[in-house]
């Protein structure tokens, strides 16, 4: 994994689980995939300390688009 983007607020709700691993800045494993926040508290907490994901596919294809476009400009 080498590209990770912040996981926003709405991506994360209590009582569902995981769709992706969750890392910290560092890369760091924090909660594998399927994993159920289980409190509003627990949610806070994690968003608070600031959790990221890997890119999907179509994200990461996405995001080299981007890179190009800047490039060129």
């Amino acid at each position: 994994m080498e590209t990770i983007r912040r996981i926003n607020p709405g991506e994360v709700n209590v009582g569902e689980s995981l769709l992706w691993p969750v890392y910290d800045i560092e890369k760091a494993l924090l909660l594998k995939q399927g994993t159920v926040v289980r409190s509003e508290k627990q949610l806070q907490i994690i968003l608070e300390k600031g959790i990221y994901r890997g890119l999907s596919d179509v994200e990461v294809v996405e995001e080299e688009k981007k890179e190009e476009e800047k490039n060129v400009e």
